[in-house]
């Protein structure tokens, strides 16, 4: 018989959440990670060979979310990371170029054609991603 979820989460939540935060160092993020592996095993449940399995399944997956998380947040750049003294910034100390259609048009015309396609579709078609 198949285990049942919550029997699941009791015996292995506590262990889990700990690997997350050994792995993620942020209560919060650990949290985010263990749910979403009990999530991704309530939907694949059905495809894990033996109860026997579940324990090293759960934490693979969860080490691969957590590999997936790492990934995507090194690709975004936040803002707040940027050393910009906004409060401070005036229109003399803001030299910010200006564009005009013309300008935009050049710059687009040297971008990869795979690149041109997408900013093309988006922003001059008005496509959704």
């Amino acid at each position: 018989m198949p285990l049942a979820f919550q029997e699941v989460v009791d015996s292995y939540y506590q262990n889990l959440y700990r690997f997350a935060l050994s792995l993620c160092r942020s209560p919060d993020q650990a949290w985010d990670l263990t749910q979403e592996t009990f999530l991704v095993w309530a939907r694949k449940k059905s495809s894990i060979r033996s109860d026997k399995a579940t324990k090293s399944w759960l934490y693979t997956t969860l080490y691969r979310e957590f590999l997936k998380v790492t990934r995507r947040a090194s690709r975004v750049v936040a803002i707040e990371d940027q050393d910009m003294d906004y409060e401070n910034l005036s229109d003399s100390d803001a030299e910010l170029p200006s564009f005009d259609a013309a300008n935009v048009m050049d710059l687009l015309m040297e971008l990869k054609i795979e690149y041109r396609k997408a900013v093309t579709l988006y922003y001059l078609e008005s496509y959704s991603y």
